[in-house]
């Protein structure tokens, strides 16, 4: 029996297997006749030819069939998608941390996730404003920091007021000195910026 760092991930359509942990199973690839195009989470099209067909998985002493594409990925050996969850009927139970697996005698097989404590593994990175095509292909239209308004217009917006109508009656939010005078920088800021101007209503 080989243990193995197992991910169940609702949000992949497939199963996979790490390429450094497919040694110690002692299973071939198998080449499927051609290939295509999965994408990952980090959005990057990854090619696929091949898959290891009829894996044996183990949970406490139950076993299942499962279908294994190889995978360059770290951070876990498996990665059970849905592919094996809906042929299993199984449910991820998100606030239990728990995935129910029902089994052909009417028992359910539960399966209590572990949180690591320490060198938390991430999927899903942020990307780098370089990293993003359209913003590293068209620095000038996303730029760090807006110069002024938009050029105006051929038509222009303007809002229509009622003749005679009257501000509504409010009392004015109340701030503490460290809020108002951080919001009096920010409306000089944007003042200086051309963003905002100085209201002209009575």
């Amino acid at each position: 029996m080989i243990f193995a760092t197992t991910l169940f991930d609702s949000g992949a359509d497939y199963s996979f297997v790490s390429t450094t942990f497919i040694p110690l199973l002692g299973l071939e690839p198998s080449g499927i006749g051609f290939r295509y195009e999965i994408e990952i989470a980090s959005k990057q099209l990854v090619e696929i030819d091949k898959v290891i067909k009829g894996g044996k998985l183990e949970i406490k002493g139950h076993v299942f069939d499962i279908d294994l594409i190889p995978f360059r990925h770290g951070g876990f050996d498996v990665i059970i998608g849905m592919d094996w969850l809906s042929d299993n009927k199984a449910k991820i139970i998100f606030h239990e941390n728990v995935v129910r697996i029902p089994r052909p005698d009417g028992n359910m097989l539960r399966v209590l996730g572990e949180r690591p404590k320490e060198n938390v593994r991430f999927l899903m990175g942020v990307k780098k404003q370089e990293e993003i095509f359209v913003v590293r292909d068209f620095p000038e239209v996303f730029p760090d920091d807006l110069s002024g308004l938009p050029p105006i217009q051929e038509i222009e917006f303007q809002i229509e007021l009622i003749h005679g109508a009257m501000s509504v009656a409010k009392s004015p939010c109340r701030l503490a000195p460290s809020e108002l005078e951080e919001l009096s920088e920010q409306l000089k800021e944007l003042q200086v910026k051309g963003f905002i101007r100085q209201s002209s209503s009575p």
